[in-house]
């Protein structure tokens, strides 16, 4: 299995499912775990050059895993069954899912209840009709 962008990447809803060995574990992107995420490496847009120019090491991305994912169960215990998890889908496209995540918290999160509030409200076309010729 190798990452695909229409099924483990979800810019609407800002989440990424990371893929861990046999598992796929679904994370949202949030203020939240950024905030982890800088404190330990640092701002979040220096960061993720140094991903897209392989210039991390397989630690760091594991450090980075755990902090995007800190929570969730089931997860790797210790560096040796990390490197295990991610070793089937390789450093680049586990790199590659680091960002997407860090672009998609850099980027805002927008609840779908904001989107839905600047909809225009349904009107009546009879209602409609009537206010233009009224109008006219």
């Amino acid at each position: 299995m190798a990452y695909d962008m229409t099924r483990h990447f979800n810019p609407v809803a800002k989440e990424v499912t990371f893929l861990l060995g046999d598992r796929e574990v679904r994370q949202a992107a949030t203020l939240v775990v950024l905030m982890r995420v800088e404190a330990k490496f640092g701002p979040a847009m220096p960061l993720i050059s140094r991903l897209v120019a392989h210039q991390v090491t397989v630690a760091d991305l594991i450090a980075l895993l755990r902090l995007i994912l800190a929570g969730k169960p089931d997860l790797p215990k210790g560096e040796t069954r990390w490197a295990e998890a991610i070793a089937p889908f390789g450093t680049l496209e586990t790199a590659g899912a680091i960002v997407a995540f860090l672009s998609y918290a850099v980027a805002g999160v927008h609840p779908p209840q904001a989107a839905e509030a600047v909809e225009a409200p349904a009107t009546d076309s009879a209602d409609d009709a009537a206010q233009a010729e009224a109008a006219a």
